[in-house]
């Protein structure tokens, strides 16, 4: 990407990913469409194709809308690009892959989520309802590391408690506790 910069080329909407989704969603990928279809963009170019989808017909959909606006489209790292029929055959082979690989990724995650319930493992914090117990002993604690200028990050870490626990216990300190 940084030698098409060099080159003078004007570089819009660096997608990237905030959570796993099933397709790319966002103020980005939304306003990289309007241009295209205003004509602003005559060529994207992605680093790897799942940037830009993650289902093959997803994909496919949106390639094809790419080629009838007469917009290029390049994969670096796959190495193609849609103005081409061989790119076209490659483009729609990867995407298939690229489904596939979510879908096998998907089945892992939940055979390793069914196996941690199996085995009594949790996670994702606190069951609802449920308070923290936070002793005096903690709280005096928590006010010396304070006073001896640790971070909440550092204090959290020491006496095993979440960093919005120690602010809660910090601030009943500030306001006269």
């Amino acid at each position: 990407m940084r030698s098409l910069a060099r080159r003078n080329l004007n570089l819009y909407y660096p997608l990237r990913k905030k959570r796993a989704e099933q397709h790319w969603a966002g103020a980005c990928p939304t306003r990289l469409l309007a241009d295209v279809r205003s004509g602003k963009i005559s060529k994207i170019c992605v680093w790897r194709l799942d940037r830009l989808g993650r289902t093959a017909k997803g994909l496919l959909t949106l390639l094809d809308e790419l080629q009838g606006l007469g917009v290029g489209f390049v994969s670096l790292r796959e190495g193609f690009d849609i103005t081409t029929p061989a790119g076209r055959l490659m483009a729609g082979v990867l995407a298939s892959v690229a489904s596939y690989e979510t879908e096998v990724r998907k089945e892992r995650q939940l055979a390793g989520i069914a196996k941690a319930k199996s085995e009594g493992k949790s996670w994702g914090g606190r069951k609802a309802g449920t308070r923290v117990k936070l002793t005096e002993e903690k709280e005096v604690a928590i006010r010396q590391l304070h006073q001896q200028g640790q971070s909440v990050a550092a204090i959290a870490r020491t006496v095993g408690l979440t960093r919005k626990t120690v602010y809660r216990a910090l601030g009943r300190e500030l306001i006269g506790g």
